[in-house]
C-alpha cells in the first residue's frame, strides 16, 4: 500500500525547490483519490483532510481536490474550500460558506455575517449573525460596525463599539469608530474623548483622526499642543497648522509654521509661503517661493504659475498707480511674452501713451486687438474718434467687435453715439444690452428717451433702478420729477443723494446743478414762510 503522506511530504519538500512541476503532483493526487474508493472510511477521509491542509499554500489546485473529495463527509473541508475563492469569487465563496454553515460549521456561520457585512446585505448579515452562539465576537462586531458607519446609523455603530469596548477596553479600534460616530453627529468633545482614548490604547490612526478633528473646529491651539507633542514633526502637521492661521488671517503665525515646514523638508510649504506674502504685499518674496514651486513642485506647478501671473499683475497694479511707469513695464512685459496674458496689452498702451510714445502706444493696441482683447478694442475705437472727432465707420466696427465680446462701455458708447444721431431706436438696443450688464448710466439715459417719448412709467421704473445702484445722474433726474410734482421734500432728498454719491470727487457739472436747484428750493420755502 502506497503512503501517500509519504509522497506528498516528498513533494512538498521538492515544491519548496522547485515549483513547475503541479500537473505531475495532480495526476498523483487524482490516482490516490480514484484508489480510495467510492466509500472512504474515516481513516482516509482523516488522511486527506491533512494532505489538502499540507499542500494548500503551496499547492492549491491539489489541495482543492482533497477537499472536493471529503466536503460531504466533512463540513470542514466546505470551509477550506471557500477559502480559495475569498475576495476573487464571491459566488463560489458563499456557495462552500452555506455549505458548511448549513452543516453546522461555525466558522462558516461567521464568515458568511462578515461576507453579507462587507456586501451590504443587511438581512442576511442579521440572520447568520443571530445563528452565532457568540454575539460578540470580535471581527463580525468589526464588520457590522463598518456596515453601520457607511448606512449613516451612527447609534448602531455606537452600539456595537460599546460592546467591543466592553469586552477589550485596550483595542484600539472601536474607539476610532466612536470618534468618528461622534463627528460626524458634530458632538466634537465626544469625538475627542474616543480619538484620545485610541490614542492611548496605540491606534495608529487616532492622531491624524485628532488632526482632522481640530482643523475642522478651528481648534489652533490644541492642534499646536498636539504637533508640539508629537516626536515624528512631520512638515505636513505644521502646514496644516500653517494653514489655520492663514484661514483666520494670521498672517505671521501662519507664515512662522509654513516655514518650519519648510525647514522639514516639506516641498508644498513653499507654495503656501508665496500665498501669505502676496496677501501681505510683499510681493518680492511670492515671486521668489512660486518661482521655487514651479522649479520643485511638479504637482503644484500649474497652480503656482497662476499665483505668480497674479503676483505680476499686482506689482505691475502697484507700479502703475504710483506712476513708476518703467517698472509696471517691466512686469507686464514678462505677463505678455511669457504667459500670453492678452489683457495686459491695454496697460502697455496706456504707459507708452503716458509717456508719449504714441508708436508703441498704437503697437501694444493693435497687438491687443490681434489677440482679441475687447479693451484694446474699445480704446482704440475712442482714440480715433478723439483724433478725427467724428464718429467713424472705423470707430462704429471697432466698438460693435468689443461689444460683442460682452465690453459693457462699448454697448453704452453706441447707444450714446446713437443717440447723438437721432438713431433713437438703435441707441434704445445698445442701451438695454449694457443694463442687462448693469450699466447705471445707460439706465438713466434709456430712461431720458423714455421720458421725451412721454413713456413716464418706464422712465420712472429706470431712474428708481439706476438710482438704487447710486448713480447721481439718476438722483438728480428723481430730484427734478419730484420738484415738477411739488413734492419738495423728496426733491431736496434726491438733491441731497447727488451730493453725498459726488463726495470725494472734483466739482462737476451735475454737483452744481444740484446745488443751485437745492438754494431755489430753499429759497422758495423761506418766500412762502414769510
Amino acid at each position: 500500500m502506497v503512503n501517500w503522506l509519504g509522497v506528498f511530504g516528498k513533494i512538498v519538500d521538492k515544491f519548496r525547490n522547485k515549483n513547475n512541476e503541479e500537473k505531475k503532483y495532480l495526476k498523483i493526487a487524482k490516482e490516490h483519490i480514484d484508489k480510495a474508493g467510492e466509500n472512504l472510511t474515516k481513516e482516509q477521509i482523516n488522511e486527506m483532510m491533512k494532505l489538502g491542509m499540507d499542500t494548500r499554500e503551496l499547492y492549491p489546485e491539489v489541495s482543492k481536490l482533497y477537499f472536493e473529495r471529503i466536503e460531504d463527509y466533512f463540513p470542514p473541508a466546505s470551509t477550506m474550500l471557500a477559502t480559495f475563492y475569498m475576495d476573487k469569487d464571491d459566488e463560489m465563496y458563499e456557495k462552500y460558506c452555506l455549505k458548511a454553515a448549513n452543516q453546522g460549521e461555525n466558522i462558516a456561520k461567521k464568515s458568511l455575517a462578515i461576507f453579507y457585512a462587507k456586501n451590504n446585505n443587511e438581512e442576511k448579515m442579521l440572520e447568520w449573525y443571530n445563528k452565532l452562539d457568540d454575539k460578540e465576537d470580535y471581527d463580525v462586531l468589526a464588520y457590522m460596525s463598518n456596515y453601520y458607519m457607511f448606512q449613516d446609523n451612527y447609534d448602531k455603530v455606537k452600539e456595537i463599539n460599546f460592546t467591543i469596548l466592553k469586552n477589550k477596553k485596550d483595542d484600539k479600534y472601536a474607539p476610532n469608530c466612536l470618534g468618528d460616530a461622534y463627528f460626524v453627529e458634530g458632538d466634537f468633545e465626544n469625538s475627542e474623548k474616543y480619538y484620545k482614548m485610541a490614542l492611548e490604547n496605540g491606534s495608529p490612526d487616532s492622531k491624524d483622526k485628532l488632526f482632522n478633528l481640530y482643523q475642522t473646529t478651528e481648534n489652533i491651539e490644541k492642534f499646536r499642543e498636539l504637533i508640539e507633542k508629537d516626536e515624528a514633526k512631520r512638515g505636513e502637521d505644521f502646514l496644516s497648522l500653517g494653514n489655520l492661521y492663514f484661514h483666520k488671517k494670521d498672517y505671521k503665525m501662519a507664515e512662522k509654521w509654513y516655514l518650519e515646514s519648510e525647514k522639514l523638508g516639506f516641498l508644498e510649504a513653499k507654495y503656501n509661503l508665496g500665498y501669505v506674502y502676496y496677501e501681505i504685499g510683499n510681493f518680492e518674496k511670492a515671486e521668489k517661493y512660486f518661482q521655487e514651486v514651479i522649479e520643485k513642485v511638479p504637482h503644484l506647478k500649474e497652480s503656482a504659475i497662476e499665483k505668480l501671473i497674479n503676483v505680476y499683475n499686482s506689482q505691475a497694479n502697484v507700479y502703475l498707480t504710483s506712476g513708476d511707469f518703467d517698472k509696471a513695464e517691466k512686469y507686464l512685459k514678462i505677463l505678455v511674452e511669457k504667459y500670453g496674458i492678452k489683457e495686459c496689452y491695454y496697460n502697455l498702451a496706456v504707459i507708452n501713451r503716458q509717456k508719449g510714445n504714441i508708436e508703441k502706444y498704437k503697437e501694444y493696441i493693435l497687438k491687443g486687438i490681434e489677440l482679441g482683447d475687447s479693451q484694446c478694442m474699445f480704446s482704440y475705437a475712442l482714440s480715433v474718434y478723439s483724433e478725427t472727432g467724428k464718429y467713424t465707420e472705423e470707430v462704429d466696427m471697432w466698438l460693435k467687435k468689443a461689444a460683442e465680446k460682452d465690453h459693457v462701455d462699448a454697448m453704452y458708447e453706441l447707444g450714446l453715439f446713437a443717440s447723438e444721431q437721432n438713431r433713437i431706436e438703435d441707441s434704445k438696443k445698445w442701451y438695454k444690452k449694457a443694463i442687462r450688464k448693469g450699466h447705471t448710466t445707460a439706465m438713466n439715459n434709456l430712461a431720458n428717451i423714455y421720458e421725451e417719448e412721454g413713456n413716464k412709467r418706464e422712465a420712472l421704473k429706470l431712474y428708481f433702478k439706476s438710482a438704487e445702484k447710486g448713480n447721481p445722474l439718476a438722483f438728480f433726474n428723481l430730484g427734478n420729477y419730484y420738484e415738477e410734482n411739488n413734492n419738495i421734500e423728496l426733491a431736496k432728498k434726491y438733491y441731497d443723494k447727488v451730493l453725498d454719491s459726488l463726495k470725494g470727487y472734483p466739482t462737476c457739472k451735475i454737483e452744481q446743478e444740484a446745488l443751485a436747484k437745492l438754494k431755489k428750493l430753499q429759497n422758495n420755502s423761506e418766500l412762502k414762510n414769510n
